[in-house]
């Protein structure tokens, strides 16, 4: 049987390292525009605000572009696949399975949520 090995990054990482880092120093916090109400199991509820993915891609857009860096989500059978890339043509690539869906509307409802949290998370 043969063992397919996936890689989630380059064979070398150190210009998209040092790119990363600066990258990370210029990063704004995204504001935090949305609210939610959660229900809990016991019936009561709370708030919390968050940033959601075009608010997020805004905050990160300046910096990703000041160092040379690109974020790209695609998906492939049924695998959100997110790649953060370099000029130098290193990267760093993640992987999250998007839930089966219905129908369309519920399907891009399974997507939405993955691709904020990759994107941020990348």
């Amino acid at each position: 049987m043969e063992v397919q090995q996936t890689s989630f990054m380059s064979a070398e990482i150190n210009e998209i390292s040092a790119a990363l880092s600066g990258f990370q120093g210029g990063l704004k916090q995204p504001e935090l525009s949305k609210e939610v109400k959660v229900q809990t199991r016991t019936g009561s509820n709370y708030k919390f605000k968050y940033a959601d993915l075009s608010t997020c891609v805004k905050a990160a857009a300046p910096s990703l572009k000041e160092h040379d860096l690109a974020v790209t989500q695609i998906i492939m059978s049924g695998t959100l696949i997110t790649l953060l890339t370099h000029k130098s043509g290193q990267w760093f690539r993640s992987e999250v399975a998007i839930g089966n869906a219905s129908d369309y509307q519920a399907l891009g409802s399974a997507i939405t949520y993955p691709k904020r949290y990759s994107y941020c998370a990348i």
